[in-house]
């Protein structure tokens, strides 16, 4: 069984990169592979998920960070950002997922308190509505 760490982390994870909170089962499977495979296995094979190609798989790489940027902190990438990260994934240098999470270690000021209370939100949507029976991924959504 995983952690609360690592359950929260996948909280964490679920706004950064899906833009939503993680249904119960979801939150689950990933914290324990967290757990048993260690963080960069897992959020390698959680950043190429089929629901990840679905949703943003035909992005350009400037769209994809700044996609980022938006459901982590609400705003736009700083141009400086932009051009930074799209260059570290043009280069193969970082797999988006693994930029979703240096960019959310990096934050603090206001897009750290952002963050935390689209977690915190999470958190409590999964808490009550994280079952198959009344998750709604659309009305999960951050907007």
């Amino acid at each position: 069984m995983a952690t609360q760490a690592n359950l929260n982390l996948t909280q964490q994870l679920y706004v950064a990169y899906y833009g939503r909170p993680a249904d119960s089962e979801g939150l689950n499977y990933w914290a324990d592979r967290i757990e048993n495979e260690g963080l960069d296995s897992a959020i390698n094979a959680f950043g190429n998920s089929d629901e990840f190609q679905e949703e943003f798989g035909s992005l350009s790489n400037a769209q994809l960070v700044n996609n980022l940027y938006q459901q982590l902190f609400g705003r736009a990438a700083e141009p400086d950002g932009l051009a930074y990260w799209s260059g570290v994934l043009n280069n193969e240098e970082k797999s988006l997922a693994e930029i979703a999470v240096t960019i959310k270690n990096a934050a603090g000021g206001i897009d750290k308190q952002t963050f935390n209370a689209r977690v915190e939100a999470a958190k409590n949507y999964t808490e009550d509505f994280g079952s198959a029976e009344f998750y709604d991924v659309v009305a999960a959504k951050v907007p």
